[in-house]
């Protein structure tokens, strides 16, 4: 954290959440348990960062952290976890995990499913409301309340569906759920770009949504 506030940056971005056990090679342990001692634990991770944060800001440079509810990809469980145990029949549609029973095209179709999938959506609602209500055992502070967090990002490299309307009717309700409990942070939907999103521009007009993000890869970038 010194480091980083030495060199003027401003802020940090952190995937604060795991769910699954051990399918798609994904994060062990998960947050997202009924094993209570995991799930503390990782909080209390959590907590530790955020506290970290105002311990080495200083008046020239304040460090503040994008906190990144979901992600797309399995390596966190993330969307397709939610699929997989709310919207599919799991023991007949596995999950098609990259390299090991599926491509990447296989992957994007199933985790798109979930942008249409009330279950799952719930989930990450749910999911929203339990952090942004977790008090910092650090600061005294639910995160909701925590000036150490910049935003809220609420899936990374989220891919949109091919019917652009759907993931869009789904970031607007997932943004205004958002804002309804938590009305001090910036909130962000977590696209990738045009590449994966045409109509990246007309997606982020939605009300609710701060700013737009846009992950540009070297390796994407000498390619095109």
């Amino acid at each position: 954290m010194a480091n980083l506030t030495r060199h003027g940056i401003q802020s940090i971005r952190v995937i604060v959440s795991t769910q699954g056990d051990f399918y798609c090679n994904s994060i062990y342990p998960p947050m997202e348990t009924n094993e209570n001692d995991l799930l503390r634990l990782s909080y209390r991770k959590i907590d530790f960062m955020l506290n970290a944060t105002r311990q080495y800001n200083t008046e020239t440079s304040k460090l503040k952290v994008v906190m990144v509810l979901s992600n797309f990809w399995h390596w966190t469980g993330g969307l397709s976890y939610y699929v997989n145990t709310t919207c599919v029949d799991s023991t007949t549609e596995h999950i098609p995990c990259i390299g090991v029973n599926g491509t990447e095209e296989e992957y994007i179709a199933y985790t798109r499913k979930f942008y249409s999938c009330t279950k799952a959506r719930e989930e990450l609602k749910k999911l929203f409301y339990n952090m942004a209500n977790h008090v910092n055992e650090y600061s005294g502070k639910k995160y909701m309340n925590d000036d150490a967090i910049m935003s809220w990002e609420i899936v990374n490299e989220a891919i949109p569906n091919a019917d652009a309307a759907i993931f869009r009717a789904w970031a607007y309700d997932m943004v205004s759920y958002m804002k309804s409990v938590d009305t001090n942070h910036l909130v962000t939907i977590g696209s990738m770009g045009t590449k994966f999103d045409p109509e990246f521009r007309t997606t982020h007009e939605i009300s609710g949504v701060d700013y737009i993000t846009c992950l540009l890869y070297t390796s994407d970038a000498a390619d095109e």
